[in-house]
């Protein structure tokens, strides 16, 4: 009888032992984040941008969203379920500027994992000039000093150029995107009209429209 009611209890303990393990086991499953899809090429044309993405791990369960973000907040442009294996989102926009993309996947578990940013620099063709030039003569110094605005777009380098007309203009200095927006011209002749025009190379290698302003030194 006493070989009976050990054995009994050995079978309890054993099952209650092997129950945690499960239970552990599960928890720990659980609380593994699930993978997202990684976004492998982001293309633009006319007004549309394409993002594309490739999968390392599908769950039916798993739930995708697909969100634009911007330097203020995020928006979610698409969502779906693994169920779904989709791999391109076509994004309609409808200004220049930079775009950002990344994808969120949560399981039922509430668990959640996100994919690394990627950025596309969209233009429609018509690459913005250069706005907001001001120029500050100092005569005492003999140089001009010019400021102007950062443009909507990715900005390779910043060219600032001069001359005494609009048919001669000379480029002076070509400035990398982290300058500050600032150039000071020096040693120039008093008396003398100087016309100024800053363009910008954008990401995808367009040069600028000329935007010009004129100073009397």
């Amino acid at each position: 009888m006493k070989n009976l009611l050990f054995l009994f209890l050995i079978l309890v303990s054993t099952f209650i032992y092997g129950q945690e393990e499960l239970n552990s086991k599960i928890s720990s499953e659980n609380n593994t984040a699930p993978i997202p899809p990684m976004i492998t090429h982001i293309e633009s044309n006319d007004s549309l941008i394409f993002v594309n993405w490739e999968y390392f791990q599908v769950n039916q369960l798993d739930t995708n969203i697909l969100v634009r973000i911007s330097d203020h907040d995020s928006t979610t442009i698409f969502q779906w379920t693994s169920v779904i294996t989709t791999d391109q989102y076509i994004d309609r926009v409808k200004s220049n500027g930079t775009y950002k993309y990344q994808i969120i996947t949560k399981d039922s578990s509430g668990n959640s994992s996100k994919s690394v940013i990627d950025l596309v620099y969209f233009h429609n063709g018509k690459t913005p000039t250069i706005e907001n030039i001001q120029v500050f003569p100092n005569d005492a110094e003999k140089l001009i000093k010019l400021t102007w605005e950062k443009p909507p777009v990715g900005v390779i380098s910043y060219d600032v150029y001069r001359g005494k007309n609009k048919q001669d203009m000379e480029l002076i200095k070509s400035l990398s995107p982290e300058s500050d927006r600032k150039y000071v011209d020096k040693d120039l002749t008093q008396g003398t009209t100087y016309i100024y025009s800053i363009q910008y190379i954008s990401v995808d290698g367009i040069m600028s429209t000329p935007k010009y302003v004129e100073v009397k030194f």
